[in-house]
Formats: C-alpha cells, structure tokens, sequence
C-alpha cells in the first residue's frame, strides 16, 4: 500500500509499518480499496457519466425540467394556432362550393 508516503509522524509510520507486515492485512486493504473505487470513485466510463454530468442534472434537474416544461406549452399553443389557421382556410375555401350546392339541391 502507498500510505507510507502520505504520512508525516514517526507514530503513524510505525501504525502503518505493523499494519502492513501482515500480507492478510493488506490484501484485504487492498481489495477494500479496490471496491471503494468501483462504488464511486472509479476512472471508468459508467462512474464518470455517474459524477460528472450526472452530477450536473441532479442538481439542476429542476430548472430543466421547467425550462422543458414551458417549451412544450409553448409548442402546444403553435401546434393549436397552426391547427385553427388550417382549418380557417378549409373553411373559406370551401364555403363558395357549400354555396354552390346549396344553390343547386335548392332548384331541384
């Protein structure tokens, strides 16, 4: 293990040196600190998507999801203009021939 480096006292030097003289002690160690990093603070793709912009959109989750909430009303109110101006010009365009056969079922 590499915590020998890491420490600045005679105390935990020695702590660390008794530890570690045990192989069981450290093979334990470092399988422990081996599955430390698979639960978060692994280098691989799945945790860096977890940590990075995963991170992001949990905390700005909310202002998103009202940002895309108003988009979608203001969609929704296109879509509806769009749908009553389509049927407007249907309407004016075929209100000559609605005439016309009116006119024509009213000389029979």
């Amino acid at each position: 293990m590499n915590l020998s480096r890491r420490t600045k006292s005679k105390k935990g030097a020695n702590v660390i040196k008794c530890i570690t003289s045990d192989k069981g002690v450290e093979d334990a160690l470092s399988s422990a600190n081996a599955l430390l990093g698979s639960i978060g603070r692994s280098s691989s793709i799945a945790a860096n998507l977890s940590n990075n912009p995963g991170r992001h959109i949990r905390d700005h989750g909310y202002t998103y999801q009202e940002a895309i909430t108003e988009e979608i009303a203001r969609i929704q109110k296109i879509r509806e203009s769009q749908i009553l101006f389509v049927s407007f010009i249907g309407r004016v365009s075929a209100q000559p021939k609605l005439e016309e056969h009116r006119s024509f079922i009213g000389t029979s």
